[in-house]
Formats: C-alpha cells, structure tokens, sequence
C-alpha cells in the first residue's frame, strides 16, 4: 500500500490470493505479472496505481472491481 518505488511485480506461484487494497496507490507500478496460482484478488487491490499500463493475469481469474484504469492492458494467458 502506497509504495512509491515499486515499478514492476512478478508475483511468486506460492501466492494464491492478492488481499483488498494490496497496491493501492503505488502510483509508480506499471506492470504486474500474476499467476495462475492466485484465484482471488480483493477489492481495490490496484486502485490509485496510476502508472499500471499492463497486467498479466490467467485467463481463469476474474478481475472485477480490483480497481484497473479503463487504460490498462489486460493479458489474459492460458
């Protein structure tokens, strides 16, 4: 929460849920790599990360109401 360094994450395969709030405001994070290991991600869990341009993410996971940009490019993987 409020990192102000944090530019880009690559979240381990040994995590399975992102909590609410987890970046929020991290206003220099523009990329986050997340795995098919997570199932959960809380709400606003990006909220505020104006810098975010693109996230990675399984294909599986649903995504509403973590708090992206309407900007921010969504990769979805198999």
């Amino acid at each position: 929460y409020e990192c102000s360094s944090l530019t880009i994450i690559t979240i381990p395969s040994s995590v399975t849920r992102i909590g609410s709030c987890a970046f929020a405001e991290c206003s220099l994070l523009d990329q986050i790599k997340i795995p098919s290991s997570v199932t959960d991600i809380g709400c606003n869990a990006f909220s505020g990360c104006s810098s975010l341009e693109q996230i990675t993410i399984s294909s599986s996971l649903n995504i509403n109401d973590i708090g992206l940009s309407p900007s921010v490019k969504i990769i979805k993987c198999i």
